[in-house]
C-alpha cells in the first residue's frame, strides 16, 4: 500500500529540484539570451534554441509534471498531520505556473524558435516567467511549512509513546 508520508517525501524532493533546475534554467538559459543574441543570426539562434528546449524536455519539463502530479495525488495521500489547507494553495500555485506555461510561454518560446532572436521577445518570456516563479516562490514556503508541520506532530507522537 501507498503510504502518504512516502509520496509526499516524493513531493518534497520533487519540489527543490524542480525549483533548482527552474531558477538554473532561468538564470543560465534565459538570462544568457541577451548576449547570445548579439553574436548569431536570428536563423543560426532559432536552431539552438530547438535544440536546447528538447534537452529542457527531461531535465525540466518531464520533472515538473510528474512533480504536479504527485501533488495531485496528496489529495487522496495527504498524510493526516498536514492541514489539507497547504494542499489547496499548492494547488492553485501548479494551477497558475501551467497556465502561465501553456498560455504564456509556450508560444513565445514557439515564435523564437521559428522567428530567431528577437530583443522583445526575450524580454516578453523573461519577464513573463515571473508568473512561474512567483508561483514557485508561494509554494516554498508552504512545503517547508508543511515538512515542518508533518515532522513536529510526528516527533511528538512519538515522544509520547
Amino acid at each position: 500500500m501507498i503510504s502518504g508520508y512516502r509520496v509526499f517525501l516524493i513531493y518534497l524532493i520533487l519540489t527543490f529540484y524542480c525549483f533548482g533546475a527552474a531558477m538554473m534554467n532561468e538564470i543560465v538559459e534565459y538570462q544568457s539570451w541577451a548576449d547570445l543574441g548579439n553574436y548569431i543570426t536570428a536563423a543560426d539562434f532559432a536552431k539552438w534554441h530547438t535544440a536546447t528546449s528538447r534537452q529542457t524536455l527531461p531535465i525540466l519539463v518531464i520533472p515538473m509534471i510528474i512533480l504536479t502530479l504527485t501533488a495531485i495525488s496528496l489529495i487522496w495521500f495527504l498524510p493526516p498531520v498536514i492541514p489539507r489547507w497547504t494542499l489547496w494553495i499548492v494547488l492553485s500555485c501548479h494551477a497558475v505556473a501551467w497556465c502561465s506555461t501553456i498560455f504564456v510561454q509556450v508560444p513565445l518560446e514557439m515564435q523564437l524558435s521559428t522567428q530567431g532572436y528577437s530583443r522583445i521577445l526575450a524580454e516578453q518570456l523573461i519577464n513573463s516567467d515571473w508568473i512561474r516563479k512567483g508561483a514557485f516562490f508561494v509554494e516554498i514556503p508552504i512545503v517547508l511549512f508543511m515538512t515542518f508541520h508533518l515532522f513536529n506532530k510526528t516527533l511528538k507522537s512519538r515522544m509520547q509513546v
